[in-house]
């Protein structure tokens, strides 16, 4: 019976089959370099011819007989013949290429060209009635180009085409060079050409022969030549074609296919080549025009198709087997697309079609065993079968040489079932499965899928025990019931346990025993209570020196006694999980912290889940600090003895390790609990281990009382609260570059004397300020002259950023004292902090040692620092309005505005104002504010008539007038004093091209004349031209030049005079002068300080007038004046 494989015609890309004769590639080198050139080449066209070499005596295939019957008498008796495919992709050449070594200038010319055509005519010969093509290749020593120019060669060449009867372009010439391949690649190009129009003739043939047959009685034949044109296309190299004809194949099978049970397999062989083609020649081009659908699609239908047709039922093991290796080689093809880009998913990706096919190995196995039993057991060696080849794919013995039209020898039949269900029976079916499984698996893994690959895990090592590969098995099942154990899948980790103790029993491996069986003894694991107790059982004859009993299924292993019998103990740790181990521990902390100077309690509590009773022989916890190991230690046998489903605790305390009393909170974890099971002295003892969990998986507890013990791993060891009390006493907010007071209080309320106090007062960084912009100091300038004040006992030392102080002693219940100043130069927060630290010896309990402690203490505290005034300021002109700008060279009033900011009365001492960048100071530089005493939010204001000269610099058109100082103190501290400076605003600048001012008289008379002069001067170094014009008013008249025109020259002025006769008294208006620049009307002259008004006063003589009059009774009369 023939193989239900694919063939490797089918699997691989076929190619053109060219022969190569006439090449000694063994004793001649420069054969032996033509034939590496063809074969080992890269050259474009290399891929698609499959070169071999045949000796000149070579037998190719014959011509088959039937091909010269008449095709309308001839009834096929199978569908494909199973040597067809390698006969046209192995033995049957396309082209046969003879390589003769002659120069055209041989002296044996005439000899050699006889000789040639000889051999050409024997290997013609093997290849009657074959359409090979036939090439002559001349290899020639001399270069062509060495030859003297004529006709000879073409000459010779056509007498040896002639002899050889070849036409004569198939007569070629190779040069051989030192670089040969230009002329092996141009010859290569002529042979595919020359294969392809043989293939090309073949596909005609076929296709003639096939348009002559019958649809009614031939229909194999037809199914078959469809096969044959789609093949012969593709080995044409023309893929695209050969798709289109595969599919019309494979649906011309579909449609003439008939249910017979014998030939079922036929049908399925040959569909299953076409499927396989259609799919593969569809990943490559990634068309689904010619198929019309996915691959995966096309596929699926196929399956559906052929998945029910079984055929004889007792060879069903054979439509397992197709099944099986339809699936694998489409993972094959689905595989290799996903290399060349096509994309794959969880749900659609190789893998899944490797599992299917393990799936169909492990059915085959199944049927075989139900089917072939009976039979193997009839023959007496069923390993020495030999079925008869037969001549089609897929056909069974019985039915060789039989048409379909002559019934089968039914004893025959019976027999050749009975060798066939032999053959099946003896089979390593696993060995067909756990290749398929492994690369599914291989497959599935990259989707970081979890329980899948676990599943296929399972399944592989079923077969590797069945196949006694007990080490890969139990390698496989390990790997596995952490999964099972995370998801508490319990009946699939009851299995995997089992099969894992079956194999470890078969190995003799005692710790692989052990730690399977006890977690299968738990009482969590879905197995009986007589098989927990069995193993169990086994489990204590383990560590008593026995021998456990086999496992059901198994015999005594004789490696057990032999291991009994060694002078090695066994010693291995066994790690338990929370959810399935037959011993629960809970262990737990007391307290979630406590002090150095305290106890550490820690609490074990354990639970026998077991079905007999459990001793153990001692017991001990693990800390994250090996320094506490030696606190937590039972090792009394009677007291570890564990009943089932029974709850016992321990209790252990022990002090805080002298590592963990420092200044910071120390973290101590519980790691892991351990007990050990059998003696130290047996032959083999085990040590149990727990290891604790920080997030313990919650579980479903029917035990209450277990349930109500809640495990913590976790304390904090913090530092010894120190009974040194510190107390700060200081009053906020200090103020700018003061010494602000801060007193330190200190009272010793410990059990002893302390010595070696250090005191630190540290000044704490405020963001975005300068590093130095505060400092500490003991002393301020104005006490001691910068001596250091005196302390109660000890020593002290200081920088800018902190104070230390060391105090010798203290004793029980005393007191101590000590100030030290601040002094910042910036506003706002600042943290300071005050580090105490002394050691001390404590006591903790009577049966301990004494401990030494380093005791800190921390006291932070906020100082807000504030600034003693708020300082605003005011412009004004000489007449006492608001200003934005000043003129250059003319004289404005700065007003400070002092405000107390501070919630403490100050005394200010003395008030300045320095000038800048050449600013005078136009009047008394007194000052009105020196020793004023402010409250909060009192204001005090002092004025300043400044003048800004012209050559003073301008930056963005303003002036940096200069600073206002002010020393001042508290009231409550008259010793010293602290200078407080505030920067007055830069104030714009005006500089115009000319400036008008007035000379107005203070006040005048009623009745005299009152003279005004105005003065224009030019600050440019060019003639200016003005126009004035001084307007009417009704309280004035006026003489002088009412509207005038003149020149200034550069640095230059003009005065106008005007002499003005009051017509009121009291403040009147001046009559307005205008003037403008003819050359600039648009600007005006400005200037602030310019008098509008004036007072007038009567007269003495109207004054005595007035008075007669108002005696008399004429008050309203009105007296004008002369």
């Amino acid at each position: 019976m023939a193989s239900l494989k694919f063939p490797q015609a089918i699997t691989q890309n076929p190619r053109c089959v060219v022969a190569f004769a006439g090449l000694d590639i063994k004793n001649n080198a420069v054969h032996k370099n033509v034939w590496t050139e063809f074969t080992a080449g890269k050259r474009a066209t290399r891929n698609m011819i499959e070169y071999i070499d045949v000796q000149p005596d070579h037998c190719f295939p014959k011509r088959s007989e039937n091909q010269r019957v008449p095709y309308d008498d001839y009834v096929p008796v199978g569908l494909l013949k199973s040597s067809w495919l390698d006969k046209h992709t192995k033995q049957l050449p396309s082209v046969l290429v003879f390589f003769y070594d002659l120069d055209w200038n041989d002296v044996h010319w005439e000899e050699k060209k006889v000789e040639c055509a000889a051999k050409l005519q024997t290997l013609r010969s093997s290849l009657t009635g074959r359409s090979t093509e036939f090439l002559v290749v001349l290899i020639q020593s001399i270069p062509p180009q060495q030859y003297e120019e004529g006709s000879h060669e073409t000459e010779q060449g056509n007498a040896l085409s002639l002899a050889c009867e070849l036409h004569r372009t198939n007569l070629l010439v190779l040069p051989y060079t030192d670089r040969p391949q230009g002329f092996i690649a141009k010859m290569e190009t002529i042979i595919f050409d020359r294969a392809t129009q043989y293939y090309g003739n073949q596909i005609k043939k076929v296709k003639s022969h096939r348009d002559n047959l019958s649809r009614q009685s031939q229909q194999l034949l037809i199914i078959r030549h469809n096969f044959k044109i789609a093949f012969f296309t593709e080995l044409k190299q023309d893929l695209v074609v050969a798709l289109r004809h595969y599919c019309i194949a494979y649906n011309h099978l579909l449609e003439a296919m008939y249910l017979a049970d014998d030939r079922m397999m036929e049908f399925k062989m040959v569909a299953g080549f076409m499927n396989y083609k259609i799919c593969k020649l569809s990943f490559e081009h990634d068309d689904t025009s010619q198929s019309g659908a996915h691959p995966a699609v096309l596929f699926r239908r196929h399956i559906e198709r052929f998945s029910v047709e079984v055929g004889l039922r007792v060879l069903a093991y054979e439509h397992a087997e197709w099944m099986c290796r339809q699936f694998s080689a489409f993972g094959d093809l689905f595989s290799e697309a996903v290399k060349h880009g096509n994309k794959a998913v969880l749900t659609q990706n190789a893998g899944t079609y490797y599992y299917q096919a393990a799936m169909y190995a492990l059915e085959r196995k199944r049927r075989a065993k139900e089917l072939c039993r009976e039979a193997a057991m009839t023959l007496s060696q069923p390993s020495t079968i030999n079925l008869p080849p037969v001549e089609y794919f897929g056909q069974k013995p019985w039915r060789s040489c039989l048409t379909d039209n002559q019934p089968s020898d039914k004893e025959k039949k019976q027999d050749f079932i009975a060798v066939m269900q032999a053959a099946e029976y003896i089979v390593q079916h696993s060995w067909l499965a756990i290749p398929l499984l492994s690369k599914a698996l291989a497959i599935i893994k990259l989707f970081n899928a979890e329980r899948f690959p676990a599943y296929l895990r399972v399944l592989m090592a079923q077969e590797y025990y069945e196949v006694n590969h007990f080490e890969k098995a139990m390698t496989l099942l390990k790997m596995i019931t952490e999964v099972y154990r995370r998801e508490r899948w319990l009946p699939a980790l009851s299995n995997a346990l089992f099969t894992i103790v079956r194999c470890a029993y078969s190995l003799g491996n005692l710790e692989e025993y052990f730690c399977a069986a006890i977690e299968l003894i738990s009482s969590y694991m879905p197995i009986s209570f007589e098989e927990r107790k069995r193993l169990q059982a086994n489990l204590d004859a383990i560590f008593s020196g026995g021998v456990p009993s086999p496992e059901p299924g198994q015999n005594m292993v004789p490696l057990w006694a032999s291991m009994k019998a060694s002078e090695t103990p066994l010693r291995f740790v066994i790690q338990f999980t929370p959810i399935t181990s037959c011993v629960e521990c809970k262990v737990r902390f007391t307290r979630p912290s406590v002090a150095a100077d305290g106890v550490v309690e820690v609490e074990v509590y354990l639970r026998s889940n077991a079905p007999l009773p459990l001793t153990l022989s001692n017991l001990s916890v693990q800390f994250s600090k090996s320094a506490y190991d030696s606190w937590c230690h039972v090792g009394d046998l009677v007291t570890l003895t564990l009943d089932p489903s029974t709850v016992k605790s321990f209790s252990f305390s022990f002090p805080a390790s002298t590592n963990d009393t420092g200044d910071t909170v120390e973290t101590v974890e519980i790691q892991s609990v351990r007990a050990a099971f059998g003696q130290p002295s047996s032959f083999c003892s085990a040590v149990l281990e727990w290891n604790v969990d920080r997030n313990p998986v919650p579980t479903v507890e029917v035990d209450k009382e277990w349930a109500k013990i809640t495990p913590s791993s976790l304390i904090s060891i913090t530092p010894r609260k120190p009974l040194l009390e510190v107390t700060v006493l200081h009053h906020p907010p200090s103020l700018l570059s003061e010494y602000y007071p801060i007193t330190l209080l200190m009272e010793n309320k410990e059990r002893s004397y302390i010595s070696n106090v250090n005191i630190h007062l540290l000044l704490g960084d405020m963001p975005n300020k300068p590093f130095n912009s505060a400092f500490l100091c003991e002393t301020t300038p104005s006490v001691g002259g910068g001596s250091v004040l005196p302390t109660a006992s000890g020593s002290t030392s200081s920088n800018g950023s902190a104070v230390v102080l060391k105090l010798d002693k203290l004793d029980i219940g005393e007191k101590w004292e000590k100030t030290v100043y601040l002094c910042s130069s910036v506003e706002g927060e600042r943290e300071l902090n005050v580090n105490v630290s002394y050691p001390i010896t404590v006591q903790i309990r009577d049966q301990w040692a004494e401990v030494a402690f380093i005791c800190h203490k921390e006291y932070p505290f906020v100082v807000k620092t504030i600034a003693p005034f708020v300082v605003n300021y005011r412009t004004l002109s000489t007449a006492f309005k608001e200003i934005e700008c000043a003129i250059v060279n003319e004289p404005f009033l700065l007003v400070s505005e002092v405000v107390c900011a501070s919630p403490w009365q100050l005394v200010i001492l003395e008030s300045s104002f320095n000038q800048r960048n050449g600013v005078t100071e136009a009047g008394l530089n007194d000052s009105c504010i020196e020793q004023c005493v402010l409250c909060s939010r009192d204001e005090v204001s002092e004025c300043h008539c400044l003048v800004v000269p012209s050559h003073l610099p301008v930056q963005q058109r303003g002036a940096f007038l200069g600073n206002l100082t002010l020393k001042w103190r508290r009231q409550s501290d008259p010793s010293g004093y602290v200078e407080f400076v505030s920067t007055a605003p830069i104030i714009a600048l005006n500089v115009p091209p000319f400036s008008v001012t007035a000379n107005v008289p203070a006040f005048g008379l009623s009745g005299e004349v009152l003279t005004v002069s105005y003065c224009l001067k030019n600050h440019t170094i060019f003639v200016q031209e003005f126009e004035t014009k001084l307007s009417a008013s009704e309280d004035f008249m006026f003489s002088g030049k009412r509207q005038t025109q003149f020149r200034i020259l550069p640095a230059s002025s003009h005065t106008l005079y005007y002499n003005l006769y009051p017509l009121k008294t009291g403040f009147l208006t001046l009559p307005t002068l205008e003037v403008s620049n003819v050359a600039e009307p648009n600007n005006p002259a400005v200037s602030p300080s310019l008098a509008s008004t004036v007072f007038i006063k009567p007269s003495e003589v109207n004054k005595n007038l007035q008075d007669v009059l108002l005696a008399i009774g004429y008050g309203n009369v009105a007296v004008s004046s002369s």
